[in-house]
């Protein structure tokens, strides 16, 4: 059996390599992080950036996890400068939460609880 897939649409969403890319379970919004040491969210339903959340880490972002619980939404980013950000949303304004030190190493892999705790 065989499958064709069909690329639907290509977002130029980085200046270089992204690393990581987190889908929203319950709403159309998609999160990329990069070597340019950014977070990028957009809106899937326009295909359209709709946040950049950067000036946090000082190295590559490597990973990206969205929270799976409450009502605004919430995303976790690992980076190889051994730290972990945390951002929330309020209305439409991304605001940093919290950054988590404290590795010896980079953070490859974030990723939360299924009720919403690392």
């Amino acid at each position: 059996m065989t499958v064709e897939i069909e690329l639907v649409k290509s977002i130029p969403a980085h200046k270089d390599k992204v690393w990581s890319v987190a889908i929203h379970k319950k709403l159309p919004l998609l999160a990329t992080v990069s070597t340019d040491k950014t977070c990028k969210i957009f809106d899937l339903n326009t295909m359209e950036q709709i946040a950049e959340l950067d000036d946090t880490h000082k190295r590559s972002i490597r990973s990206v996890s969205w929270k799976p619980t409450g009502d605004e939404p919430s995303l976790a980013c690992g980076s190889f400068d051994s730290t972990i950000s945390v951002w929330g949303q309020d209305y439409d304004e991304w605001s940093l939460l919290a950054v988590i030190e404290g590795h010896e190493n980079e953070v490859k892999g974030v990723s939360w609880s299924k009720d919403g705790y690392f």
